[in-house]
């Protein structure tokens, strides 16, 4: 289901055609534990009768989606958008190069994508727990991706206290689960010793 999340938020189509094109490994597992791709994109928490739709989708009708959810004072924010309050919109969005980014979207849809980031009270510890769904859910954090896929959390990093070092922490730990996982033989490294023990260490005679 992680991989499915991942595909939405990275702005791939999740219609049948559309994933058995790009990712048929993922089509074949999915269809494997839950009988079907329409039950694996429910169970992932998607409406697969709003996915089918996804090729019938214009740039205006993004733009008028956007434009109504923020007239119900809906939270705009991409997180939000991609998971839970409208994940075909935001599916849609990014495929088909109908915009480069949510950010790009929003600016056409009238709105500023710094005001939609500013929508929830970011704290340092909202910044550490998106971060590392991410980590978990193998989605790059380069400042590329980070504006393209989530905009609002990328403006939290910079302006809450403890941000910068988060997203370095993160990537560390992303680099190192790339690591492991590229040098299975390397999953117990010897520990480092502290300059100390080493000190102290006897020098033989």
């Amino acid at each position: 289901m992680a991989a499915i999340r991942t595909e939405a938020r990275l702005g791939h189509p999740l219609y049948y055609s559309g994933v058995q094109a790009q990712v048929p490994s993922l089509l074949r597992a999915a269809e494997r534990v839950f009988g079907s791709w329409a039950a694996a994109v429910e169970a992932a928490g998607f409406d697969y009768s709003e996915i089918r739709r996804y090729k019938v989708w214009t740039r205006e009708r993004v733009l008028e989606r956007i434009r109504m959810w923020h007239e119900k004072g809906a939270d705009l924010s991409w997180r939000n958008v991609s998971l839970e309050l409208d994940p075909s919109l935001a599916a849609a969005t990014l495929h088909a190069h109908r915009f480069t980014s949510w950010a790009e979207a929003l600016t056409a849809a009238g709105l500023e994508p710094t005001d939609v980031a500013r929508y929830r009270r970011w704290t340092l510890l909202m910044i550490l727990q998106e971060l590392q769904r991410l980590v978990e859910e193998q989605v790059p954090l380069d400042q590329e991706t980070l504006t393209r896929l989530a905009p609002d959390l990328r403006a939290a990093i910079y302006r809450v206290e403890g941000g910068l070092e988060a997203l370095h922490l993160a990537r560390t730990r992303q680099q190192a689960s790339s690591e492991s996982v590229a040098s299975p033989e390397q999953e117990h490294p010897a520990p480092i010793r502290s300059r100390q023990s080493k000190s102290k260490r006897n020098v033989p005679a």
